[in-house]
């Protein structure tokens, strides 16, 4: 055997243990960045609305870590027991929070009931409301929107004087 021989396996070997130890460290420093939160969906059968824990990518800003809880809640559940709460097509077009009132605005694809969905518009904003408070319990106020409206109100249209 070589001298060379010799040196290169306990160089090896250090290279390997310090890469394993720099990917240690970096992963109690920063984490796995993800989180396990709750979300509520209607079962298939009755409509009753059970809790589904899934892990999702946790961001250090709670409007993204909640706009996230949404999307999933879009997706729909992972259980086959469980339905869907929104219809698939349903896109998010503004999500704002201020304070604790949280401001979303979809669009109008959410209105359309299509058969995988078994909740009426009304218990399906219910439903992503519960989801919504209890991951985030200081939430105040939801108000929801379909593109910049109240749902079922008449639209705001400016009387002559004030155009």
């Amino acid at each position: 055997m070589r001298i060379t021989e010799r040196i290169e396996f306990p160089v090896a070997l250090i290279v390997l243990l310090g890469a394993l130890a720099v990917s240690v460290a970096a992963f109690l420093l920063l984490g796995n960045r993800q989180i396990e939160r709750v979300l509520f969906f209607p079962g298939n059968i009755t409509s009753n609305v059970s809790g589904e824990r899934r892990v999702v990518p946790f961001h250090h800003n709670v409007q993204e870590d909640m706009k996230q809880v949404v999307k999933e809640v879009i997706l729909g559940p992972e259980s086959i027991y469980n339905s869907r709460v929104l219809p698939k097509g349903s896109s998010i077009q503004l999500f704002m929070l201020r304070g604790d009132t949280l401001y979303i605005d979809f669009s109008s694809d959410i209105m359309e009931h299509k058969a995988e969905v078994k909740l009426n518009f009304d218990e399906g904003i219910a439903t992503l409301e519960k989801t919504l408070r209890y991951n985030f319990r200081w939430l105040g106020k939801v108000i929801v929107t379909i593109n910049g409206q109240l749902p079922f109100q008449p639209p705001y249209t400016p009387s002559a004087g004030q155009v």
